[in-house]
Parts: C-alpha cells; sequence; structure tokens
C-alpha cells in the first residue's frame, strides 16, 4: 500500500555494511524509513509551492535523505556536511541507481538541472544565492556547536526559500560547556526567518517540525 500510494519503490541500495530489517529480497535500514517519511514531505511542499525541484541538505549523514528524495523525483540535491560524511555519502550515493549525476567537490558541474553535489562545511559560501527551493535539516542542529548552527541559520535564508527542520529538542547538558541547541530558539532570534507550522513529529517522540519561510 505504501509503495503504491507513493509510486516508487522504496529498496535503498544495498551496499556497505548495511543493518536493518530484511523483507522482499532487500534490507531496510530503520532509519532510511524515517527518512521516506521526509523526501514525501519535501516533495509534498515544493510541489504546493510550486517552485524548483531544489534542496539543499545540512548534515546528511550517509545519504539516505537524498537517494529517497531523487527517487520520488526531486531533481536537484546538494549536501553540505563535514568531509569526512562526503565520503560516506559519496560510497553510498555512487553506488546507486543514481552514480551519474553524483557531482563530488572539485569536480565540473553536471549539464542540466539534474545533479547530487556532495560538499564540504566550507562550501557553503559558494553556493548561488537563492538557488534552491528548500533547505532541511534532521538529526543535527542540536548536536553542533552553537556559533556553528547560527551562522548556517544566518546564511540560509540567502540560499533557500523555506527551511525544515525535524529535530529533538531536549536541550541536554553534555559538559559544563556544551548544552545541545534548541532550533526552535536561534530561528526565533533570526529576523530573516519566519515560522509557517509547528507540530510534533510523530515519527519519533521528542521530535519537532517547523517550516519557516525565509
Amino acid at each position: 500500500m505504501v509503495v503504491k500510494h507513493l509510486g516508487v519503490s522504496l529498496a535503498p541500495p544495498q551496499c556497505g555494511g548495511i543493518f536493518g530489517v530484511e523483507t522482499m529480497g532487500s534490507i531496510y535500514p530503520v532509519n532510511y524509513l524515517l527518512h521516506i517519511c521526509t523526501a514525501h514531505r519535501l516533495r509534498s511542499l515544493i510541489a504546493a509551492a510550486q517552485g524548483s525541484s531544489a534542496c539543499l541538505e545540512i548534515g546528511g549523514g550517509v545519504g539516505f535523505l537524498a537517494y529517497a528524495a531523487l527517487v520520488m523525483g526531486i531533481r536537484r540535491f546538494s549536501i553540505i556536511d563535514l568531509p569526512i560524511s562526503n565520503v560516506l555519502q559519496g560510497y553510498y550515493l555512487l553506488r546507486s541507481q543514481f552514480s551519474d549525476r553524483v557531482r563530488l567537490y572539485g569536480e565540473p558541474a553536471k549539464e542540466g538541472d539534474s545533479s547530487i553535489d556532495i560538499l564540504p562545511t566550507t562550501s557553503i559560501d559558494e553556493l548561488p544565492a537563492r538557488s534552491f527551493e528548500i533547505a532541511i535539516n534532521q538529526d543535527s542542529f542540536p548536536e553542533m556547536g552553537r556559533a556553528v548552527a547560527v551562522n548556517y541559520l544566518r546564511q540560509l535564508p540567502t540560499l533557500a526559500k523555506t527551511f525544515l527542520s525535524i529535530n529533538q529538542e531536549s536541550q541536554t547538558r553534555i559538559s559544563d560547556s556544551f548544552s545541545q541547541n534548541w532550533t526552535h530558539q536561534l530561528c526565533a532570534q533570526n529576523p530573516s526567518m519566519r515560522l509557517m507550522y509547528r507540530a510534533p513529529y510523530w515519527m519519533r517522540k521528542g521530535y519537532v517540525e517547523e517550516l519557516y519561510a525565509m
């Protein structure tokens, strides 16, 4: 029923040390199922806005969301992350059906409007202004250093029209010098961001989904 509703095959690339639930001849990592939900949300928001099919992700994990979003028809997807994570993302996406669309940092731009750009954190300053319909962050702003998260949020309004956040809000104290960020608070302090909706993220307890216009 889910496959029929979404209109796509849900099976992720079967590569690397993949671990999860095996069914119908494929292994499904549990968190990949969460990324399918996020990709569906991104597709719905882009369709509602009737904007360009271009998404920017801050912190891309191993590339699960990028892959799911591409399967669902998003044409251009860019990941900004730490270089060591870029290595994992490159490996995963180059082993997928979209390998011919992957552009690693330093490679020439792909022809047309269909590309998967895997970029280090320092390259965010090189991205063209307002070149994305939507930016997405999940599972990472709370864990970043506060200055790093604030800097990303300062730059996002120059790059995208909207920002989707799916993050936990425990604000856990990690050490005497560091407590986890509250993404909602950081966004509220940015005058370029306007909250459009805020709701519990029903897939994970303690998580909140928010959308901001920029």
